[in-house]
């Protein structure tokens, strides 16, 4: 009996001691489980929280975006009822038709229509934004664009002969300026990135802000196809009305460099920020497949150096 209850005894010991030890493990999976799930919530919260965060910005960036072109459009609206405004005044003033005809050949030009200032075209451009657009054509030899002249200009009789040349002046407005362009209200100083904060005169520098938004730009002529003239090396962007279109003359155009002076701010070395760029295998082959698609390139090695260039 002693042997029996012995017998008995280490078998309800060792079935004690695995039952404890199941129940350890099973507690162990459980806790473990408990862990898993809890950080799987963490991780589902986390990744909602990112996502709801890039839907903000998302949406801020719009909103912002909506922001600058319905202001952009106000003060456009603004500009034209101040010069409307102005014209209207100076008429009534006037008070006769001989002298209000005077007004009009001696007026300050705030009335284009006086002159039959009109776009020729509208320019099709790589650059969609102010931001990223280059200050200065040559900056980026790789930018793109073209210009397709109104059924006015007869673009296949107007554009003879222009092909002979490498370069032309476009002529053109500053369309998306955001000040308002009147008498007075343009700064008289500005202040160009070289100087690191200090003014000078506005006509001493080629700030797009002036009493008449005009810009003259040189760039290189690619070819002329079916009255479409093809551009590169140029720093306007999508949609920059064009007045004017005249050929480079390298004997009127360019002066001798020792016939030429410029303050020395200007020729004072330029701190780029722009890093360098590299694409990773995925990029680059994300730009391989789009390639072919594009408005303005058609091989990959041009728009990769382009893409460099703009930085």
């Amino acid at each position: 009996m002693f042997m029996i209850g012995l017998r008995c005894g280490g078998a309800l010991a060792c079935f004690m001691m695995a039952a404890y030890a199941i129940g350890r493990h099973t507690k162990s999976h459980d806790i473990a489980q408990a862990e898993d799930s809890r950080n799987s919530q963490e991780s589902d919260e986390l990744t909602a929280e990112v996502g709801k965060l890039r839907k903000e910005l998302e949406e801020m960036k719009l909103k912002r975006e909506a922001d600058r072109c319905g202001r952009i459009r106000a003060e456009r609206a603004l500009r034209e009822q101040t010069v409307k405004g102005d014209r209207n005044k100076k008429v009534i003033e006037a008070g006769t038709t001989e002298q209000e005809e005077t007004i009009g050949r001696e007026g300050d030009g705030d009335d284009l229509n006086l002159y039959r200032m009109r776009p020729i075209g509208w320019l099709r451009s790589c650059y969609r934004r102010r931001f990223g657009t280059p200050r200065q054509g040559t900056v980026v030899h790789g930018g793109r664009a073209t210009l397709k002249l109104t059924s006015e200009c007869n673009p296949l009789m107007s554009t003879c002969n222009l092909s002979d040349y490498s370069h032309v002046w476009l002529i053109y407005i500053f369309h998306e300026n955001t000040n308002l362009g009147t008498k007075t209200q343009v700064k008289s100083k500005v202040r160009p990135p070289r100087l690191g904060g200090e003014k000078v005169g506005l006509f001493s520098t080629r700030t797009p802000h002036r009493p008449n938004p005009i810009g003259l730009s040189l760039v290189r002529l690619q070819k002329i196809e079916k009255g479409v003239l093809h551009f590169s090396g140029l720093d306007l962007i999508d949609g920059t009305p064009i007045l004017d279109v005249k050929p480079y003359l390298p004997s009127s155009d360019s002066i001798p460099p020792e016939q030429v002076s410029v303050p020395g701010w200007f020729n004072a070395p330029v701190v780029s920020g722009h890093e360098a760029v590299f694409f990773s295998p995925s990029a680059e082959e994300q730009l391989r497949d789009v390639v072919d698609d594009l408005e303005f390139y058609d091989d990959y090695e041009t728009i990769c150096s382009t893409l460099k260039e703009v930085g």
